[in-house]
């Protein structure tokens, strides 16, 4: 070892330069020069870094000042479009966030296409499993008359077999028509009672969930 302050060689063991009396450093210095340099470059980045950042803020605010009103017009234009609102309310369904799904498609039914029942089949759904069963009901026979697609019946005959409702299933099942659906459902075809009403009377059915 080399005597920092004389640059005499200090034999081992010893803590003391016997040339100049100089304490022996034990401890190595390891704030060299390539450190400092290299945490120079790492504040010059981090403070690049902000500047950016600020001028990017900047340029945004400038924008924004540039045209009044731009992000208010395009947030009504996103709330009159069916794609737009299906999409969030799917999102938030997809979270399991049910309060936030039936706000969207709260929004999205003035602009929802007759031929689209996706979004209350999902609100169906939601309010099944919160209990709200009978509205999911009224739901689904208003949806029955608008869409009265396989989908949307299975749906129904579906809910009213987890009642026990077999005779309101087996009606609905006969009102839908589709050959599809009776070969998914052989155990209704027995259910619908046979009724006459020769000593007069009337008989209706309806939402018997």
């Amino acid at each position: 070892m080399e005597c920092r302050n004389c640059g005499s060689r200090i034999p081992d063991g010893k803590l003391y330069c016997p040339f100049c009396g100089e304490e022996v450093q034990l401890v190595p210095e390891y704030r060299s020069s390539d450190m400092e340099l290299a945490l120079q470059r790492m504040l010059e980045e981090e403070a690049e870094r902000i500047r950016k950042e600020k001028e990017l803020a900047a340029i945004a605010r400038e924008k924004e000042k540039s045209y009044p009103g731009a992000h208010q017009c395009m947030q009504q234009n996103s709330l009159k479009n069916y794609g737009y609102l299906k999409t969030q309310a799917e999102r938030a369904y997809e979270k399991g966030d049910t309060v936030e799904a039936l706000n969207w498609i709260s929004l999205a039914e003035p602009v929802m296409p007759a031929s689209s029942p996706e979004l209350e089949l999902m609100k169906a759904d939601i309010l099944w499993h919160t209990g709200g069963k009978e509205e999911a009901g009224e739901v689904l026979y208003r949806l029955v008359e608008r869409a009265p697609v396989l989908q949307v019946y299975e749906t129904l005959i579906g809910y009213l077999t987890e009642e026990r409702n077999y005779i309101e299933a087996a009606h609905v099942l006969a009102a839908s028509g589709l050959k599809e659906l009776d070969d998914m459902h052989p155990e209704l075809q027995s259910a619908t009672p046979q009724m006459s009403l020769s000593d007069g009377g009337t008989y209706a059915y309806g939402n018997m969930l």
